[in-house]
């Protein structure tokens, strides 16, 4: 119960914090142009297909000069990778026959998070790209994606990840990419399908969050997850909907995901609490669900003293 409720508390600080951190994503467009920093390499990961003129542009929305290029690792990401982890959830007339999308992935200090800004980007959103490259095991850096004119951006997250297990020299997990890909894709989806994508990716934070901290591996104890995490988004999904949900995070369970992984996922608000002193980790339900009380007053009395 008491893994619960800690779930409840991280996502009453995603959506408290969502705001806060679109905004910061927004004032991470002009990202620090020196790369150097003691926490790894940092990389530009191209769309192979780029024009000379094209890769001129994503680099202006990466916030990097050509001269800078050499402080980089450079990688690249083709169409072929694309449809090798994208074909069993998109329709391959959505892949195309060409990768422009580009990365620029700098490591952070552990406990930093996620940071991510997106630049033509027109189908994933940083809740998304967040979601799964958590999955993925990803952490800890600062992440831009930008393309030379809108498109889908799903091949970024393959270029991501390339860049993460090139720098902690670890083998790209092709099982691991499949299931971020799968989320990514899913989430996208059912974000069309209701209207609301980044409601629908806190709700599938919300229901990894239930799996991987309550160690949920039947298909049924899952089932009951993604619609206990369901009504508390008051989202109607169709049952092909949960099943989908529920074959996603059966994939997820057999994963080696670090739960304070997906606690980074409202890490703003988690790491402000902890800094006052505030764990949630060693707190109890009754004061868990006392201190949200407070701060609903604190929310209430200050909105009266507005109006009065």
């Amino acid at each position: 119960m008491k893994k619960k409720i800690v779930a409840f508390a991280l996502l009453f600080c995603m959506l408290f914090t969502a705001s806060a951190k679109a905004s910061a994503s927004t004032a991470s467009g002009n990202a620090e142009k020196s790369t150097g920093n003691v926490y790894g390499q940092s990389y530009i990961i191209f769309g192979e297909d780029l024009s000379d003129d094209q890769k001129k542009t994503v680099l202006n929305l990466l916030g990097v000069v050509e001269e800078e290029l050499p402080q980089y690792k450079i990688l690249t990401v083709s169409n072929k990778e694309e449809h090798k982890y994208l074909d069993a959830f998109v329709d391959k007339d959505k892949i195309g026959t060409k990768a422009f999308s580009s990365v620029k992935f700098i490591p952070k200090a552990p406990g930093t998070g996620l940071k991510i800004t997106t630049h033509n980007i027109d189908y994933c959103t940083v809740s998304m790209y967040q979601n799964a490259l958590i999955t993925a095991g990803v952490q800890d850096a600062e992440v831009v994606i930008a393309a030379p004119f809108e498109l889908s951006g799903t091949a970024a997250l393959i270029g991501i990840v390339k860049a993460y297990c090139d720098m902690t020299g670890a083998e790209l997990d092709e099982q691991v990419l499949m299931v971020a890909t799968n989320e990514l894709v899913l989430t996208g989806k059912l974000g069309t399908y209701l209207g609301d994508t980044d409601k629908v990716a806190e709700f599938i934070a919300y229901a990894k969050q239930l799996v991987v901290s309550e160690d949920l591996e039947s298909e049924e104890e899952i089932r009951d997850a993604v619609k206990e995490a369901a009504g508390e988004f008051d989202m109607e999904l169709t049952e092909a909907q949960v099943t989908q949900v529920v074959d996603l995070l059966r994939k997820i369970a057999v994963m080696d995901i670090d739960p304070h992984a997906l606690a980074q996922q409202a890490s703003d608000m988690y790491n402000a609490l902890k800094a006052m002193g505030i764990d949630l980790d060693k707190m109890d339900a009754k004061s868990i669900i006392d201190l949200i009380k407070n701060f609903f007053q604190e929310i209430l009395d200050f909105l009266t003293s507005l109006f009065n």
